[in-house]
């Protein structure tokens, strides 16, 4: 009998499961399909830069502490979009966090309720209605100095999400780096790009108030093709 799932192990801390038995054609189209639009692509998706600016002021006394790590500062907080039920978006949109919480194992897709800064946010609600339901979307706040250090997202198959990013204030060329591999990426305020975060990236912001937007969307074949029906350099 084969064994369908193969443990791969990384390092003493970090094993990868891969079930094979779970992967279908359907899924290696939908990867196939989002592998051939490279790393960071724009799309036609935009949030008004002004309108993020007016309306995220309703939350301005609201942001929370974002994955705190004992004895390494890092100054940056967030705001879930979409929450676990009966979550708000004041509780915490790590991942590892709610787990945690929850004292159970938790999916991206279980983030799938509307807090009020989906509600609230006028601007953000075009994006976020293209993709609904969403996995966990959330928006990052980082001061001077916030980062995220060299990491990958999802590197498995197959995967749930994939991640559209929506830089929305204080991303210009001087004010915050991302970095995929050793290029740095050159930002659009307000526009949203897909982002293939299986890839080594870092980022660090030089500026307070850096925002931008993580939305986690399900891995279907119908939100592939909105991706691909919406990039924004085509013939």
């Amino acid at each position: 009998m084969v064994d369908n799932i193969m443990n791969v192990p990384v390092n003493a801390a970090r094993s990868h499961n891969f079930p094979a038995g779970d992967v279908t054609q359907e899924t290696l189209m939908n990867e196939l399909g989002l592998l051939q639009l490279g790393m960071f692509e724009p799309l036609y998706f935009y949030v008004d830069p002004e309108g993020y600016r007016h309306d995220i002021q309703l939350f301005k006394n609201d942001w929370v502490e974002y994955l705190p790590k004992e004895g390494r500062p890092n100054n940056r907080q967030g705001l879930a979009v979409t929450n676990l039920l009966g979550k708000t978006h004041q509780d915490n949109p790590s991942l590892p966090q709610a787990k945690i919480s929850a004292g159970r194992e938790l999916d991206d897709e279980d983030f799938n309720q509307p807090t009020d800064v989906y509600r609230d946010c006028e601007s953000l609600q075009p994006i976020c209605d293209a993709f609904e339901p969403l996995g966990r979307t959330f928006i990052v706040r980082s001061g001077i100095g916030g980062y995220f250090p060299p990491h990958r997202d999802h590197p498995s198959i197959p995967r749930r999400c994939f991640r559209i990013i929506v830089f929305l204030q204080n991303c210009g060329p001087l004010q915050y780096d991302w970095w995929m591999g050793d290029k740095k990426l050159q930002i659009e305020h307000g526009r949203a790009y897909y982002v293939n975060t299986r890839m080594t990236h870092r980022t660090i912001s030089w500026i307070d108030e850096s925002d931008h937007m993580i939305m986690n969307i399900p891995m279907t074949t119908k939100n592939v093709e909105k991706v691909v029906a919406n990039l924004l350099h085509t013939h």
